[in-house]
């Protein structure tokens, strides 16, 4: 390998390395303070980076909103085929594959309250957001849709339209996840229950 594609693959390198820790800030401050109350000076602090550089791969602070996002939809995505692939486990016992699955789910979104909060106001008040969230949100939910078409799961399900079901316990879920860590979040030893109410609906309304 010659000097100059050495030189070029190490600037890529710390390009894509530079991008990465700009968007894991950004996840980090969303999630702690919340959207509106992170600036971009303080991002790029966090970061590590220039203000000049934060705006080098970042138009403002709305579309790095996107791509944290972005990167939490590729993670729940992520969540449902790992989940999906667990097949031995699936037939030996549904109830318990599903108990994790969901699970697994719930803890993928992490410490997000305050950030899934605020974007569902920028969802209203802002159309460009509003647009990408949904292209996004329909991208994720294809994806998902195409793990469960080769999943053997597929053939045990109860519901009519499998792409509705996809939408109704992703809906489910957020609900749960937003009862026990959102800004009003329940007391912490109704927080299982909640969990195991969030089971039992699903599980019924797949299977049963």
């Amino acid at each position: 390998m010659d000097k100059k594609r050495i030189t070029s693959k190490f600037k890529q390198t710390r390009s894509t390395n530079t991008r990465q820790a700009i968007v894991e800030a950004a996840e980090l401050c969303f999630c702690q303070k919340g959207y509106f109350e992170t600036s971009v000076k303080e991002l790029a602090t966090v970061a590590k980076v220039s203000i000049g550089s934060f705006y080098f791969y970042f138009k403002d602070k709305d579309e790095l909103l996107m791509e944290v996002y972005q990167k939490q939809n590729e993670r729940f995505v992520q969540t449902i085929s790992n989940s999906l692939h667990k097949t031995a486990q699936y037939k030996a016992d549904r109830k318990a594959w599903l108990r994790e699955f969901i699970l697994d789910l719930l803890q993928t979104y992490g410490k997000s309250a305050k950030m899934r909060s605020e974007l569902r106001v920028l969802n209203y008040e802002n159309p460009k957001i509003s647009l990408q969230k949904r292209l996004i949100s329909e991208q994720a939910l294809s994806h998902i849709m195409k793990s469960i078409e080769n999943s053997p799961m597929i053939n045990d399900l109860k519901v009519k339209n499998s792409w509705i079901a996809i939408l109704m316990v992703t809906d489910i879920v957020n609900f749960t996840y937003d009862r026990i860590a959102g800004e009003n979040e329940c007391q912490e030893e109704n927080k299982d229950d909640i969990i195991e109410e969030c089971f039992n609906i699903v599980y019924k309304y797949l299977f049963l």
